[in-house]
């Protein structure tokens, strides 16, 4: 296989076409795929996010074509998450992650109250001068605020509860509108 200064080349899989050429397609089937490509890559935006040292440049854009390619994502799938997580991660509230004394990324939580069990998987937990903020990635095309708190607020809001009572801290929640760069506070 040739190879120059950027690695090998690596053939392009015959299924692999990204999900804007499943988009184009028109039946039922393709529909399914084309959800399956936007799962795949909304989970590797937030792969990019969870990165403890994130990786600047060319590096960047490596280690999304190398998370892409085992999603079954394309080229431009992975420049484009490698833009999407860039940017989030200039955000002042991510920035803010530096000053933390304790940052949980991905993390998985089960919690009981009231009879009822709360479960899921934060994205990013951290904690500045005693105070907690959950933020939440989202890389569904919203076309507001209000539309990202009527869908994910009440997920938001459990989650919020649920570090609260694991930490006897306040928390803080926000939904974090990853095309957008929106942080969008949860009450």
């Amino acid at each position: 296989m040739a190879g120059d200064a950027q690695g090998p080349v690596r053939p392009r899989s015959p299924g692999r076409v990204g999900r804007r050429g499943l988009r184009n397609a028109a039946g039922p089937r393709d529909t399914e795929a084309a959800l399956r490509g936007d799962t795949a890559f909304g989970t590797l935006v937030h792969a990019l996010l969870a990165l403890p040292e994130f990786p600047e440049g060319d590096a960047l854009q490596r280690t999304a074509a190398a998370l892409a390619e085992h999603r079954d994502l394309d080229e431009e799938d992975a420049a484009e998450a490698a833009n999407l997580a860039q940017r989030v991660r200039a955000l002042p509230a991510l920035a803010a992650i530096g000053a933390a004394d304790v940052v949980y990324r991905e993390v998985p939580f089960v919690y009981r109250t009231s009879g009822q069990v709360l479960d899921g998987r934060i994205d990013l937990a951290y904690r500045v001068s005693g105070s907690w903020r959950v933020i939440d990635f989202k890389t569904a095309r919203l076309g507001s605020a209000a539309e990202a708190r009527s869908r994910y607020g009440e997920q938001l809001r459990r989650y919020r509860t649920a570090l609260g009572a694991l930490t006897g801290q306040p928390v803080k929640a926000s939904l974090c509108l990853v095309r957008t760069g929106e942080l969008v506070p949860v009450e």
